[in-house]
Formats: C-alpha cells, sequence, structure tokens
C-alpha cells in the first residue's frame, strides 16, 4: 500500500493538466514572446529558430527558382556523368 502513494500527486497533476489545456491552446505566443526581455534565453531561442525557418524558405525557394529538374532526371544525370 505504501507503493501507491506516488499515485495521488499523479492523478492530482492529470486533473489539472486537463483543466489547464484549453487555456494553453488560445495563447498568442509571437505577443508573448514581444513582451519578454531581450536578455531572456527563451526569447533568443524562438527568435533564432524563426530566423532559421525564414532562411530555410529562402534556399528552397532559390532552389526551386534555379533548377526546374525533377530529383528523378537529376539522378539521371548524376549516373550518365
Amino acid at each position: 500500500m505504501r507503493g501507491l502513494y506516488w499515485l495521488i500527486p499523479l492523478g492530482v497533476g492529470i486533473v489539472v493538466a486537463r483543466r489547464l489545456a484549453p487555456r494553453v491552446e488560445n495563447i498568442d505566443w509571437q505577443t508573448k514572446v514581444a513582451e519578454w526581455p531581450d536578455t531572456f534565453p527563451p526569447k533568443w531561442m524562438f527568435l533564432n529558430i524563426t530566423a532559421i525557418r525564414e532562411q530555410n524558405d529562402q534556399i528552397l525557394a532559390l532552389l526551386s527558382t534555379e533548377h526546374d529538374v525533377t530529383p528523378h532526371e537529376r539522378a539521371e544525370e548524376l549516373v550518365r556523368a
């Protein structure tokens, strides 16, 4: 019986998590991050991840405009060379 006392806090945690879950979905993270101070490390991570995604989108756009060759056609060119 003593070994099962850990189930009580676990149950309470599950109930609390289920009650708060709908509120977490409605958070506007863009405005929340903008409110954080500039020296706050999670803000750095958020901004860096956003910058990396934008750079990846730019790279993919450049690659798609440079080459209108399908991967299959490119593979055939490499095999021939």
